[in-house]
């Protein structure tokens, strides 16, 4: 697609920038570091603007767009390709589009996220004069300046999964992440009974989804009555790692608790290799492989499941409402959220997305 061609030339010449913004914005583990300790890690305002200012004129030195398409031209920018959710969300929201004469540009990172990269897709798209911008923000604080941007060249900004402080944005598509996992939490708890204790395992700080989801998680345990010995900022190839020497420091711990569950799985493995019989799991996403856990596993809870079909259906259709009639009914459109339990999670693999074989659409 000639979109990712063009910002992709330019890329090679923010490589050192690309590093700089992970040093600001990912966790910096350190095993024994406390949420409180990583925070003070992270940029300024001004050093988030500064970096995605010089990214923009980086990008701005490109090649100029093709003839444009005479389709409604949708940028639907997420925070990386090799995840299913996202797979997921792209799909329905491409069907979406076909089925109602628009275009989607899809975007993504093959890895995990990069700051700089969101901010050299959102400047081409700018460049590019689409229609509308979709975006799940890597980090609020870095991507703030390269949202205005869009805004003050006169394309609407929709916020999906993840939301922003920008004022300009003009409407958020997802969950409601501090509430769905409130409800996850407070499950938990009730499987294991007032009196108990919990880690919770997050994703990376300044990322708004794990910061609201690490606040639901902490509030609905402490509200059931469970002490919370250990909040630990972590990823997935990390967990594994740190879930050892965290069984080390707590051998009687009840329960693991995640923002995400990349990082179940991962505490899942480590806890099954060490024989820890005792501790339970719980997890946030819903993908097929903890739900299959849930069913199978005692010792894995469950997880709260989000719906990307619905977000990437629900954000081009409030898309292409806006661009119809210029309002909007809602500014926040919440999509539900599920707890996958015992009982429920082998009804909830089979409505899973299958591929043409028949099989789970899983990578």
């Amino acid at each position: 697609m000639r979109y990712k061609k063009q910002w992709r030339s330019s890329v090679i010449h923010i490589c050192v920038l690309f590093f700089l913004i992970s040093a600001l914005a990912a966790c910096g583990r350190q095993d024994s570091r406390t949420e409180d300790q990583l925070s003070s890690d992270h940029s300024s305002a001004e050093m988030a603007a500064d970096l995605s200012q010089e990214v923009s004129e980086i990008s701005a030195s490109g090649e100029d767009q093709t003839e444009k398409s005479d389709k409604i031209q949708i940028g639907f920018v997420v925070k990386e390709n090799s995840r299913d959710y996202w797979i997921r969300m792209k799909e329905a929201a491409e069907q979406y589009c076909t089925e109602n004469g628009a275009e989607l540009i899809y975007l993504a990172g093959t890895e995990d996220a990069v700051a700089a990269e969101q901010i050299a897709e959102v400047d081409q798209l700018i460049k590019d004069k689409v229609d509308a911008i979709c975006i799940s923000p890597v980090s609020d604080e870095m991507l703030f300046a390269a949202l205005k941007r869009a805004g003050d060249a006169g394309i609407p900004v929709f916020t999906i999964d993840t939301d922003t402080a920008f004022t300009g944005r003009a409407a958020y598509i997802g969950t409601d992440n501090y509430a769905a996992a409130r409800a996850g939490a407070v499950y938990a708890a009730g499987q294991i009974g007032n009196g108990g204790t919990a880690v919770i395992l997050r994703g990376t700080l300044g990322d708004s989804v794990h910061d609201d989801r690490a606040e639901g998680i902490a509030d609905g345990l402490t509200e059931q009555g469970i002490t919370i010995v250990r909040t630990l900022c972590t990823m997935p190839a990390d967990a594994g790692d740190d879930v050892v020497k965290l069984l080390q420091m707590y051998p009687d711990l009840d329960l693991l608790i995640t923002t995400e569950d990349e990082i179940t799985l991962a505490a899942w493995k480590r806890v099954l290799a060490v024989g820890n019989t005792g501790v339970r799991l719980y997890g946030f996403d819903g993908t097929e492989e903890i739900a299959a856990l849930t069913e199978e596993d005692s010792q894995v809870l469950g997880t709260t499941a989000q719906d990307p079909e619905a977000i990437g259906i629900r954000a081009v259709e409030t898309v292409l409402g806006y661009l119809e009639n210029g309002n909007l009914k809602d500014t926040i459109i919440e999509i539900p959220y599920e707890i996958i339990t015992p009982e429920n999670a082998a009804e909830y693999i089979k409505q899973l997305p299958k591929d043409s074989d028949g099989e789970q659409d899983y990578n």
